[in-house]
């Protein structure tokens, strides 16, 4: 069964990157560039894994987390940040709004998000 994966990130060579990377893998990819236009997706589709940017403009990353938690959904993805901030609390912010794990943008190679997408995935199923 193909995996259908929302990526809300809004620096386009990063996105483009790994959507082509994750597209070739065989996944359904659907970009939002920031949190509104991801929260309307989420309402059309459903989603197993969430690839979310904290940094955005018009609604950020943990604006999303918040309206997300709302939303009534039949069945809710996993959620993984993606982001470059190391420190500040937005990252255990994201984490207690229900952001299931932190990556570092700059510790991984597009290549490495295959791996990690499907051991997120492997960890719902489990669940």
């Amino acid at each position: 069964m193909v995996k259908h994966v929302l990526m809300v990130e809004d620096e386009k060579m990063l996105s483009d990157s790994y959507c082509i990377v994750l597209r070739a893998a065989g996944f359904k990819v659907d970009l939002a560039t920031n949190g509104l236009e991801a929260l309307e997706l989420c309402k059309k589709h459903a989603y197993d894994i969430i690839l979310l940017d904290i940094m955005m403009p018009v609604l950020d990353g943990i604006g999303f987390l918040k309206r997300f938690s709302r939303l009534s959904l039949s069945r809710k993805p996993r959620i993984v940040i993606l982001s470059n901030l190391s420190v500040g609390n937005e990252i255990e912010q994201a984490l207690k709004l229900g952001a299931h794990k932190y990556i570092q943008k700059s510790e991984l190679e597009p290549s490495k998000l295959v791996t990690t997408l499907w051991s997120e995935l492997a960890i719902k199923t489990t669940i």
